[in-house]
């Protein structure tokens, strides 16, 4: 994971101070990863403003001696954690525990009541959100890293684009290419669709096969070092109908506002309507039902949200996608995705793709 975990850890030990907290408990695995730098699973950490421990099982203490040497390791199985956790922090004291609520089983939470029955409890999931939406230069070079990996992989799989070739065949080479060029996973499950199957702007792979004349939507990122990429793309084996290229003419250029518009300072919903006002204006504001972006780092979608509902403001130096899209129950859709970093100067873009029309 990318720099020391020091500066952030003493900043949420601030946070604990400000809030009066003994101690905070993450189970997150994006938070975990933020803070500590390890990256396996099954774990549970516990800052207090004097301590930092791990608790994790036998098959990840070596893992966690090599990503997490600033913390003190625990070996202990998940369903003994409340009772380590006593043994670290005294029930009888009444801690002050923070916690990110959002990420946390439901069955650890009811057992840390019982433990600390009179305990306070504080959701932090806003402050951790917000403490990981500003990247430092060492997490953009990761994301920008993973950017460049989705794009050559991108590249590749386009010579594999004919048709009768299917959804599915597409999706495990564009995975397998990532991979070659040093992801360690796709971002997430990655979407191709086809022909009326663009329309779903979360469709699942299926058997359904390339025809001439369709539509391929490919939405896709790589991770790397634990950072994510995302990015989308729609294009056209043979000529497209009038229809779905006056659609992909409206998304390309709500896309540009954006791009053009998007600077920190703005509040999410402000730089949503960059984009939104065009296709409105072009008579398709109903067929645009999702977020116009969403920042993107330890996990895929993160704060800040470029959405209608969200007024809290871009900050310099995180990560948003902007990505559009129109789309068409019985006949397709379009979106067009690329990642950007705010800056003072507005939006630099880590996506190496065109928008342009591309017909294959």
């Amino acid at each position: 994971m990318p720099g020391s975990p020091a500066p952030r850890i003493s900043k949420l030990r601030a946070c604990m101070q400000q809030k009066h907290l003994d101690a905070v408990l993450l189970s997150g695995k994006a938070n975990i990863a933020y803070y500590s730098g390890f990256q396996g699973d099954d774990t549970l950490l516990c800052l207090t403003l004097d301590h930092a421990w791990l608790l994790t099982d036998s098959r990840y203490t070596i893992q966690a001696k090599t990503e997490a040497p600033e913390w003190a390791l625990i070996d202990n199985q998940q369903a003994q954690w409340t009772k380590a956790l006593a043994g670290l922090i005294c029930p009888g004291t009444c801690p002050g525990l923070g916690l990110d609520a959002r990420r946390m089983p439901a069955s650890l939470y009811m057992e840390l009541k019982d433990v600390y029955p009179r305990g306070g409890f504080t959701a932090l999931d806003a402050d951790l959100l917000n403490f990981r939406m500003v990247k430092d230069k060492e997490e953009t070079a990761r994301i920008r890293q993973a950017a460049l990996i989705a794009d050559q992989a991108f590249f590749q799989v386009l010579q594999s684009v004919r048709e009768g070739v299917s959804e599915l065949e597409l999706t495990a080479e564009l995975e397998y290419r990532m991979k070659q060029g040093g992801a360690q996973n796709p971002s997430f499950e990655t979407i191709v669709a086809f022909g009326e199957r663009t329309a779903m702007p979360h469709a699942h792979p299926t058997r359904r096969r390339l025809k001439a004349g369709d539509a391929l939507l490919f939405d896709f990122g790589a991770v790397f070092e634990g950072y994510r990429s995302d990015a989308t793309r729609t294009f056209f084996l043979g000529e497209p109908g009038p229809e779905m290229r006056k659609i992909y003419s409206v998304v390309q250029k709500a896309q540009q506002e954006a791009l053009l518009g998007i600077r920190p300072g703005l509040s999410g919903r402000e730089a949503d309507y960059l984009a939104r006002k065009v296709i409105e204006m072009e008579g398709y504001g109903s067929c645009f039902g999702h977020g116009t972006g969403h920042g993107v780092g330890l996990e895929i979608h993160e704060d800040p949200r470029l959405s209608p509902k969200y007024e809290g403001m871009l900050p310099e130096g995180c990560v948003v996608t902007v990505e559009p899209g129109i789309y068409l129950e019985g006949t397709g859709g379009v979106r067009i995705e690329d990642l950007v970093v705010l800056d003072a100067g507005g939006a630099g873009n880590l996506t190496g793709l065109s928008r342009e029309l591309m017909i294959l």
